[in-house]
């Protein structure tokens, strides 16, 4: 019984961990110049591609 208690509670610290970590870490990302460029750029060409007309 105890270890099915020590599981789930590394499970809830896991979750607990991701849900802080991951946002934190897209909203850095997100802040670098070089990063939004390559998303622009990425989403420029797909944008081309599917609307078969230039998006710039």
């Amino acid at each position: 019984m105890k270890w099915i208690y020590k599981i789930l509670r590394a499970i809830v610290m896991v979750a607990i961990i991701l849900a802080v970590t991951v946002p934190v870490g897209l909203f850095i990302a997100l802040s670098i110049p070089r990063v939004q460029n390559t998303i622009r750029t990425t989403a420029e060409h797909e944008l081309t591609s599917l609307l078969g007309m230039n998006v710039a």
